[in-house]
């Protein structure tokens, strides 16, 4: 009887080991494959030459109230289609590939909901963060969303990006004329926001039709390489 006892002894102790050792060896597996999982991307700072990358990373914001336009804007940016059912709830991100010379930009959009309540939650300091471009978007037919760019563009002023991201006027719906309510946006309201947000630049476009799209990509990736001419003539 000690014979059978002390072998079952042996024997659960063998397979007290092995399952010890198939056990380590699943750890260890799933550890090295954790570890190769590739991490997110981070964006390529304009200011590091790109003459050995596939590409640079332009990070560019969307900023403005909600229903001013900001959804079929980027929709027909960067695919080339008008879309008005499009909606945006917390945050969307896409991506826009832009030629110019022999550097390709890899152009993020990151497009906020216009409520308040999202209006908090990006503070600027989150959202805004490391933007390259802020575009800061009104309805032409809705003279309060212009007015209320004064706070959108706070939030802007408030991120601790260094430099600062460089702002652009972007005025929607430019086919739509006045709103239901006969009310219009004026060129005078125009050129005095345009002003005190320190002379930005103003474009007016529409999705529906595609003005303003080509001059506003132009005048993006101008403003880049003038800002950036190691990366884009290294």
């Amino acid at each position: 009887m000690l014979e059978v006892r002390a072998l079952a002894s042996d024997w659960f102790q063998i397979m007290v080991l092995y399952v010890m050792l198939v056990l380590g060896f699943l750890l260890v597996k799933c550890t090295r494959s954790q570890l190769k999982q590739p991490s997110s991307p981070s964006p390529i700072s304009l200011s590091v030459s790109a003459a050995k990358e596939d590409c640079v990373v332009a990070k560019c914001v969307v900023l403005g109230n909600s229903g001013v336009g900001k959804s079929s804007f980027v929709k027909r940016f960067v695919a080339g289609v008008f879309d008005p059912r499009n909606c945006t709830i917390g945050m969307d991100f896409t991506v826009r590939m832009i030629t110019t010379g022999s550097v390709n930009i890899k152009l993020q959009l990151w497009e906020m909901a216009g409520g308040e309540r999202y209006s908090r939650l990006m503070s600027g300091r989150i959202f805004c963060r490391g933007a390259h471009v802020v575009l800061l978007m009104f309805a032409l037919n809705n003279p309060q969303s212009l007015t209320d760019l004064e706070q959108w563009a706070g939030e802007v002023d408030n991120c601790s990006s260094s430099p600062p991201p460089y702002k652009v006027l972007v005025g929607c719906k430019s086919d739509l004329g006045q709103s239901l309510t006969g009310e219009t946006v004026t060129e005078e309201a125009i050129e005095k926001m345009r002003r005190d947000l320190g002379g930005l630049v103003y474009i007016p476009t529409s999705a529906k039709n595609g003005l303003g799209f080509e001059e506003i990509t132009s005048h993006i990736v101008t403003k880049l390489q003038e800002a950036n001419p190691e990366v884009f003539n290294p």
